[in-house]
């Protein structure tokens, strides 16, 4: 344990100068956002005016002076006042009201496409050139190439309008649960308090709109997982314990199960980490065409409004969640295989 804690210190120093990598390099790029002060006081507004609001918001001060303020407000997890708004409210606010909703959507996208990748490419590896690998290779190829944002136009218009399955995506309070009293879902993890309430109907409602998009956003981490599943497992049948497990009379099932999938798990936990960043930024997409109420629409409002503290303290929170993430996946290897245990020291 003190190894695997130890080896976690590590990678979290080297976390940090990382997201302030991240952090300067969204920092340079803000000049090509639209000016925040037309946002703010519209197209109209006088140079005076204009000149007025910059000085007031610090939007002329130096480079270096705006970025340290920034990292400054992000250590408290505020990261600055929101100069478009004129409700004196922050960003950290923002990104707080919003961010549940993006973790939840994110979570079951992943699960979706973590359970079928294994299952797809697991059958794809068993039986190779037969009908479920021909099925899994398409499945998987096709993930990878459809746009997210037409995936998601078609399957609203085929699950919510034409078939009626599902209902159009609406992640709020008064449809998850429309019984909350005040002070309720304070976390604002609809779904995941829905669960540790048990309350079942808030669970169903919870599922039921969170289906579409979640759907949508697993497909590309659904491609990549099934890939490495298929191409991970076929290296591992064909090795000499699993010809050895099979002499000895042990059962296929078990075979596959205990000894070649235990053994193609770590490259498959790797590619999972990984897909945590393509995953935050198809949610921008995803969310933008479901009207989802998360920090990917948020930030991409952001954009088109100029708003720059807003535009950098979304990307930095989305570097930070995918290097906590893949912080969680370096830790899942020590535990789990005893010769990066040994490594580590």
């Amino acid at each position: 344990m003190s190894v695997a804690l130890g080896y976690v210190g590590k990678r979290a120093l080297v976390a940090v100068p990382l997201l302030l990598v991240v952090s300067l390099a969204c920092f340079a790029l803000t000049p090509l956002l639209p000016d925040p002060s037309v946002a703010r006081l519209g197209q109209h507004a006088t140079k005076e005016n204009v000149a007025a609001f910059r000085a007031r918001k610090g939007l002329d001060d130096p480079f270096l002076v705006r970025w340290g303020r920034f990292v400054r407000d992000a250590a408290t997890l505020e990261f600055g006042e929101d100069i478009v708004r004129d409700d004196g409210s922050t960003v950290g606010e923002g990104i707080r009201a919003r961010f549940p909703a993006t973790f939840e959507l994110a979570l079951a996208a992943m699960l979706i496409a973590v359970v079928l990748g294994l299952v797809a490419g697991a059958l794809g590896a068993v039986f190779p050139r037969r009908l479920a690998d021909a099925v899994a290779q398409v499945f998987a190829l096709v993930g990878a190439s459809v746009p997210v944002f037409w995936l998601g136009f078609m399957a609203s218009l085929l699950f919510a309008v034409k078939l009626e399955w599902l209902p159009h995506p609406d992640w709020s309070l008064r449809v998850i649960a429309p019984d909350a009293g005040p002070g309720d879902y304070a976390t604002r993890f609809l779904l995941l308090e829905s669960l540790a309430r048990f309350d079942l109907g808030a669970v169903g409602r919870a599922l039921a709109h969170l289906a579409l998009p979640a759907l949508v956003l697993s497909t590309i981490p659904l491609a990549v997982v099934t890939r490495m599943t298929r191409a991970t497992m076929l290296e591992e049948l064909g090795r000499d314990y699993v010809r050895t497990a099979r002499a000895k009379g042990a059962p296929e099932t078990r075979v596959v199960t205990r000894h070649a999938l235990r053994n193609a798990l770590i490259p498959i936990v790797t590619v999972t980490g990984l897909q945590t960043g393509a995953l935050l930024g198809g949610a921008v997409l995803t969310e933008t065409v479901f009207a989802w109420p998360g920090l990917g629409r948020y930030v991409a409002e952001a954009v088109r409004s100029g708003n720059g503290p807003v535009v950098v303290a979304g990307v930095f929170t989305f570097a930070a969640t995918f290097v906590v993430v893949n912080l969680l996946v370096d830790v899942a290897y020590v535990l789990a295989d005893p010769r990066l245990r040994r490594g580590a020291r």
